[in-house]
């Protein structure tokens, strides 16, 4: 039987949020080519404050959050990201 975790709402840290993308610009900058056209970004940049949007990576690697990390940087919105709990496990 698995087992039953507590519910544990989102809480950004803002500190942390910033640390990592940081970390995430500069591995991003390293070891890939990431290009994200103006009018992408731009969508982004002006959809209403209270607008929200579902942004659906198919983790086809571990790069795929890190672009939705730098995109929730050079958009300057905050994001909530959601993945499975076995994730923290490993």
């Amino acid at each position: 039987m698995p087992i039953k975790r507590a519910f544990m709402p989102a809480k950004p840290n803002f500190f942390l949020i910033g640390a990592i993308q940081t970390v995430v610009k500069t591995q991003l900058a390293l070891k890939n080519r990431l290009r994200i056209s103006k009018s992408d970004l731009q969508i982004l940049k002006h959809l209403p404050k209270n607008a929200g949007i579902i942004l659906v990576p198919n983790h086809a690697d571990e790069t795929d959050p890190r672009i939705c990390i730098e995109l929730a940087r050079l958009s300057g919105r905050q994001f909530i990201s959601m993945c499975n709990r076995e994730a923290f496990d490993e």
